[in-house]
């Protein structure tokens, strides 16, 4: 390999590492320029797994017969990439003789193999695993050849870090965000109840959407919101939101009382948050079941208003309710009470819906309603309906994070 193709085949790694976030991406971008640069007839990754077991998160070229013997693989076998994970030294095998000679076991293995290279993964002196190489005929290998392994090892294993970091931070926000969110939602004799949410981009950040719903007495109250601002002050405004609303209802059974008084409290703890102004939206209410009618009454600030869908499938928007909580001596809150028949719902959803883009055109209320119309009958079919349509309006990839709270008769 000339030093040209050298930095080129590189080049062309980093462009392909950039958007690997897992370690299954990451291992198959390196092992597909490692197989076409080096010529190699497959190439796989091993990481240490445990003292003694490997994984295979990726292979290239390889049959599967084969991936599952390197999957079996310990890491005290005689083999090439677990020699190099334990001694942190590269393997070159360029000839069959070689091959026999000091590994007698790989011929078993993989018989159409001749020549094999396997270089260690670090990470901060951390060796992590293994990259391995075959050829199914003798080759030398030369100096460059095996510069560019190497680089390519220590590229992968930059890359491996940054993705396990990345699955880290993820993870901790998905446990945060479930942590803001009811474990489950309330079974309702004669009602639906079905609810989703969908995270802002990949989903790293938190963001200050919720719903909720639980039991008060012979009722039932419920509850969607969206805490305004951003940083690590957020979740805990949300969870403090939503557990005030939860409080509240122990001694008081008008919504509109409730949403007052979670606007005093919202306004009396500002001076406990940062510099940056903090708000939310929310509408709560309480619902009451009788003979195969459902009756809300209902309170709000600020919040989208939900859309109705009859039996007939007809979609009316109700009206909005309130101004903005937490940013005025005495925020405005408004009232609604709506009765619902045999097969009528309610869309609650948050502004992450009307307002996810495409360029410059957003979903908007209208998509909602029309989406609500087609929507399937059951409440989770109106709520996978709505999160399918906005993703794919948004390719994907969400601007806010999205909470969607569906309340529907029994027919």
């Amino acid at each position: 390999m000339t030093d040209e193709r050298v930095a080129a085949r590189l080049y062309s790694l980093l462009g392909a590492l950039t958007g690997a976030s897992t370690t299954e991406a990451v291992a198959d971008a390196v092992l597909t320029e490692g197989v076409a640069a080096l010529g190699a007839t497959g190439g796989g990754m091993l990481l240490a797994a445990s003292e003694e077991q490997m994984v295979v998160p990726g292979a290239v070229g390889y049959e599967q017969v084969l991936v599952d013997r390197l999957r079996a693989q310990s890491r005290d076998a005689e083999l090439p990439a677990a020699l190099s994970l334990r001694t942190g030294e590269p393997v070159w095998i360029e000839s069959e003789v070689e091959r026999d000679l000091r590994f007698p076991e790989l011929a078993g293995i993989e018989a159409g193999t001749v020549s094999m290279c396997a270089v260690p993964l670090e990470i901060n002196k951390r060796r992590i695993g293994a990259l391995r190489f075959s050829f199914s005929e003798p080759k030398v290998f030369d100096d460059e050849e095996r510069r560019f392994v190497r680089t390519l090892a220590a590229q992968c294993a930059q890359a491996l870090d940054r993705a396990q970091q990345y699955g880290a931070r993820l993870e901790a926000s998905r446990r945060l965000q479930r942590s803001l969110l009811p474990p489950e939602l309330p079974r309702i004799s004669g009602l639906e109840v079905a609810a989703g949410y969908s995270p802002l981009g990949a989903g790293l950040e938190v963001g200050g959407d919720f719903y909720d719903a639980w039991q008060v007495g012979e009722r039932w109250a419920f509850a969607i919101g969206d805490v305004g601002g951003s940083g690590p002050e957020t979740p805990a405004l949300t969870a403090q939101v939503r557990f005030t609303l939860r409080a509240l209802t122990v001694s008081s059974a008008d919504p509109t009382e409730v949403v007052r008084l979670l606007d005093r409290s919202l306004s009396s703890s500002a001076e406990a948050w940062s510099d940056e102004e903090r708000f939310c939206t929310v509408i709560f209410g309480f619902v009451s079941v009788r003979d195969g009618t459902v009756d809300l009454d209902m309170a709000g600030g600020g919040h989208p208003p939900p859309l109705l869908r009859r039996a007939d499938r007809h979609v009316d928007e109700l009206p909005p309710l309130g101004s903005l909580l937490g940013l005025l001596d005495h925020s405005e809150v408004g009232e609604c009470r709506v009765r619902l028949g045999p097969g009528d719902c309610l869309l609650f959803f948050t502004d992450g819906l009307t307002e996810a883009r495409r360029e410059k055109d957003q979903f908007g209320s209208e998509r909602v309603a029309e989406t609500l119309a087609r929507a399937p009958q059951d409440a989770k079919g109106v709520v996978s309906a709505t999160q399918q349509a906005v993703l794919s309006f948004a390719e994907g990839a969400l601007g806010d994070d999205l909470a969607i709270l569906v309340l529907r008769v029994r027919p």
